[in-house]
């Protein structure tokens, strides 16, 4: 068994995981004041339970899905804590067959262009 002191990180172990998210913490924050304008209960911007509230909701969710929430919390009467939250948020989402699909053009020579077009029209026998 190793020591402590014999066991050298490799480079890639001292790097600190950058984790994801979806917005920053000012936009979280925009969303705060609005239930906190509500009179929804809230974390106090800049707090702890701030700071966690937004871990958990920015890895999760969009920021689209987190302004259809707090609009839809508007009417919400019970307690608001972090779960109740991360529901509407869920609801807020598609359901996972709507999926928007970019569409990348693919930058073509003009001989590349000539060379479909030919094939094209031997297809339609044009």
């Amino acid at each position: 068994m190793k020591k402590v002191g014999e066991i050298s990180l490799k480079p890639n172990q001292t790097e600190t995981i950058k984790t994801f998210e979806h917005f920053t913490i000012e936009e979280f924050g925009q969303a705060i004041r609005m239930l906190l304008g509500y009179g929804k209960n809230a974390p106090a911007i800049g707090s702890t339970d701030f700071k966690i509230w937004h871990r958990s909701i920015a890895k999760t969710f969009t920021f689209a899905e987190l302004q259809a929430a707090v609009i839809k919390l508007e009417d919400f009467t019970g307690y608001l804590d972090l779960g109740t939250l991360r529901e509407y948020c869920k609801a807020a989402r598609p359901p996972n067959y709507v999926k928007t699909i970019e569409h990348k053009p693919t930058l073509l020579t003009k001989e590349e262009k000539r060379k479909r077009i030919k094939k094209l029209r031997q297809e339609l026998s044009i």
